[in-house]
């Protein structure tokens, strides 16, 4: 069996025409790969568009976890531990506003392309299911942690905390990144600076404990999330008898 689809069998399996195949390959939500000139395709990932899927696959995020909910507890778990925190789709887009975030960071994010960069670190960011911290680096050299949050075996969302250093950096590395990232951002470069050695060094308590403390909040939004979904299941079952 050819392990490659065609463009025309993709149009055909999935029952789109050329247009939308092309904007689902602008958009990442499908991946191909171009041989000469023509788009090929896996079909084990086609085929797998074409399973059925769950509740939770059918539903954004953002419909999915109660934000209303979800903002004041992240709020109290960023004062605790002193870091700034985002809960964000699988993508790396926001679902709630962020905690604490940092002079530095808001500098970053006042631009499009500076905020473009960060979403795109934080979907890369990919977090294991075990409570012991697993630190990353965004594109600007903070170090991040975070959790899935889960429901139904699907990861939803992901609950990030961030915008310190782990470590003390080197003097002269920051020095060199800041200058960088400030032409890149066409940011003023001593304000940036003065930003980033405001940046906080994480207490070696908090880096030990910060990972147990995230899967606990992260299973505390995922309950949320169910428990909204069984209540929006209710009223529409309640709403569709009714009307027997």
């Amino acid at each position: 069996m050819n392990d490659l689809l065609s463009a025309k069998q993709v149009i055909d399996l999935l029952k789109i025409d050329r247009t939308t195949l092309y904007r689902m390959l602008r958009e990442e939500r499908i991946k191909g790969v171009k041989i000469g000139s023509q788009w090929r395709f896996h079909r084990s990932e086609i085929e797998s568009l074409l399973q059925p899927q769950t509740e939770a696959d059918q539903q954004p995020s953002r419909d999915i976890l109660p934000i209303h909910c979800v903002q004041p507890i992240q709020e109290v778990f960023s004062d605790m531990i002193q870091t700034a925190a985002i809960t964000t789709d699988i993508e790396g887009v926001p679902l709630s506003s962020p905690s604490n975030m940092c002079g530095f960071c808001k500098m970053i994010m006042s631009t499009n392309k500076g905020k473009a960069a960060c979403y795109k670190s934080w979907k890369e960011i990919q977090f294991s299911n075990s409570e012991e911290t697993v630190f990353a680096v965004c594109h600007a050299g903070l170090n991040y942690a975070g959790a899935n949050i889960v429901l139904d075996g699907k990861k939803i969302a992901k609950l990030i905390t961030g915008q310190f250093y782990e470590k003390k950096p080197d003097a002269r590395e920051m020095e060199k990144r800041v200058k960088k990232l400030a032409k890149e951002y066409g940011l003023n470069e001593k304000k940036l600076l003065k930003a980033a050695f405001d940046i906080i060094l994480i207490d070696a308590r908090i880096a030990q404990f910060l990972g147990r403390w995230l899967q606990k909040v992260a299973k505390t939004f995922a309950t949320l999330g169910y428990e909204r979904r069984e209540l929006m299941n209710r009223l529409k079952n309640i709403s569709e008898m009714s009307k027997l």
